[in-house]
């Protein structure tokens, strides 16, 4: 993690699903204060509005760490995708004191040149260092790291060091850990991008403001990636609007009530409908 991470000035805009969460929740609250208080105050209208005030500060707030969080990781994305450019644009030269730089931060000894290889130590232990300068959008795979091991099997140093500006695949990992001979450690371009930031090198000002809105699209597809986005869609849009057409038979200003379930039962039908067209005109495109 990065130790002095700044935010970008560019804050994610509050999105509708949020507002409309807020809304619901502080409208359900309301309606249960009103229910709640009728009967046992002379105006159950001002307990009421005090109790939905308090969830929408409660509401605010959460939405407002979430969306620093989020800033937080546009920044640290923004910040990456400037060191890819960098090292793509950047020779072989720039990337080898880049990659001495990170593993002297992380503790290790650089060492003289012996036969034009890198060497590091650390506790004792000598490591034989492979930068391999990749495009971001290549992944390692197995069959490279026991290339690189083939290679490298004639050195005495039986740690092994792999570099990469780019990602890596699980397959990759897995023959590292299993490798009968040689101990080998990857790191791949994230893992050198969160040193680069702990080493406090950032992108300057005026480049991390034109790739923020990058690592915000970076960001959306790597929650995909990872499943964070349900196919299914969200049911509490289905219930708001429910609770809100009972809640309207109730509680004064009706119309308002009936506005918001309304808005809360189109998204309901907008999200079941929407990623099904879209799927089906990615189908009829493939064909």
């Amino acid at each position: 993690m990065a130790k002095h991470l700044v935010s970008p000035t560019r804050i994610s805009p509050i999105s509708i699903g949020r507002i409309v969460d807020t809304a619901a929740l502080v409208s359900i609250s309301f309606i249960a204060s009103y229910i709640l208080f009728t009967g046992r105050s002379n105006n159950p209208l001002i307990p009421a509005i005090l109790f939905a005030v308090f969830m929408a500060v409660i509401m605010l707030s959460i939405h407002a760490r979430a969306r620093s969080k989020e800033d937080a990781k546009i920044t640290k994305i923004a910040n990456r995708l400037w060191l890819e450019n960098a090292v793509t644009q950047g020779s072989q030269e720039d990337f080898t004191w880049l990659v001495t730089d990170a593993l002297e931060h992380e503790g290790f000894m650089y060492q003289p040149d012996v036969n034009d290889e890198m060497h590091f130590s650390r506790e004792g232990i000598s490591y034989l260092t492979i930068p391999k300068r990749m495009h971001p959008t290549y992944s390692l795979t197995a069959q490279d790291v026991m290339n690189i091991c083939d290679e490298a099997k004639d050195n005495l140093s039986r740690s092994l060091i792999i570099f990469c500006s780019c990602t890596v695949d699980e397959g990759a990992y897995e023959f590292a850990e299993k490798h009968p001979v040689q101990r080998v450690f990857i790191y791949e371009m994230q893992d050198i991008a969160e040193i680069n930031l702990e080493m406090g090198n950032y992108a300057p000002y005026q480049e991390l403001e034109n790739y923020c809105e990058v690592a915000r699209y970076t960001l959306k597809a790597e929650q995909k990636t990872k499943g964070s986005k349900k196919a299914f869609p969200p049911l509490r849009y289905l219930l708001t609007a429910i609770m809100l057409s009972i809640g309207a038979v109730f509680v004064p200003y009706k119309q308002w009530y009936i506005i918001m379930g309304g808005i809360s039962l189109a998204l309901f039908f907008a999200f079941l409908i929407f990623p099904r067209l879209r799927m089906m005109s990615k189908q009829s495109k493939a064909q």
